[in-house]
C-alpha cells in the first residue's frame, strides 16, 4: 500500500506518453517529407516516424487528417511568432508573414487553398481560413484594415490571400523561388503600406 505522501503514477501514464510521442515523430516525419511534396507515400512517412503504418492510420485516418494537422501547427507557429515579435505588427506586414509562412509549408499552402475553395460552396469544416482572416484583419495605429471597409470586406481578404497562394503556386518547387514570388505578390497586394520588414518567423 502506498504511503500517504507517495505519488502514485497513473497506470496510463505511459502509454499517454508512447501515443505523444508516436504523434510528434509522424508530425516531424511528415513534416520533412512534404516540404517538397506533400504526395509523397503515407508509408515512408510511418517508415521515417519509426512507427508502424497501424499506428500512422489511428493518428490519422488519411492524408487529410495529416496535412490538417501539419497546417495547424504551421499556422500556430505563424501566428505566435507575430505576436511575439511584434504585437503591432500591421495587416500588411502579416500579409507578408503570411506568405512567408505559405512559401515554407507546402500543408499549409495546400489546406488553405482547399478552404478558400470549400468556402465559395459552403461553410469551411474546418476554422483554417477564419483563423487566417483573423490573423490578417487586425487594424493598427495608421494601417487600418487589409480590406476597404464596407461589405465586401471578407470576399476581399480572401481574394488576396488566394492571390498569394496562386503566385507562390506558380512558384514551382524551388524554395527560394517561392519566398521571392510569395513576397513580391504580397507587396502588390499591400500598396502604400510599407512599414518595414515582416516578422521572420
Amino acid at each position: 500500500m502506498a504511503a500517504k505522501d507517495e505519488v502514485v503514477p497513473a497506470a496510463g501514464a505511459p502509454r499517454r506518453r508512447d501515443v505523444e510521442r508516436n504523434r510528434a515523430a509522424l508530425l516531424a516525419a511528415a513534416h520533412d517529407l512534404f516540404a517538397t511534396r506533400v504526395d509523397a507515400p503515407l508509408h515512408e512517412v510511418a517508415l521515417r516516424a519509426g512507427v508502424g503504418q497501424a499506428t500512422l492510420y489511428r493518428h490519422f485516418p488519411d492524408r487529410g487528417a495529416l496535412l490538417a494537422a501539419l497546417a495547424r501547427e504551421a499556422l500556430d507557429r505563424l501566428v505566435s511568432g507575430v505576436e511575439l515579435a511584434d504585437p503591432a505588427a500591421t495587416p500588411s506586414g502579416r500579409l507578408r508573414a503570411l506568405a512567408r509562412a505559405l512559401a515554407m509549408s507546402p500543408p499549409l499552402l495546400a489546406q488553405l487553398r482547399e478552404a478558400l475553395s470549400v468556402a465559395t460552396r459552403r461553410p469551411d469544416p474546418s476554422d483554417l481560413l477564419e483563423r487566417v482572416v483573423t490573423f490578417l484583419d487586425t487594424p493598427s495605429a495608421g494601417d487600418g484594415s487589409l480590406a476597404t471597409r464596407g461589405s465586401g470586406d471578407l470576399d476581399e481578404i480572401r481574394t488576396r490571400i488566394a492571390m498569394v497562394c496562386g503566385a507562390i503556386d506558380a512558384a514551382g518547387a524551388d524554395p527560394e523561388h517561392r519566398l521571392r514570388l510569395g513576397a513580391h505578390a504580397a507587396r502588390i497586394l499591400a500598396p502604400g503600406r510599407e512599414d518595414g520588414p515582416s516578422p521572420h518567423l
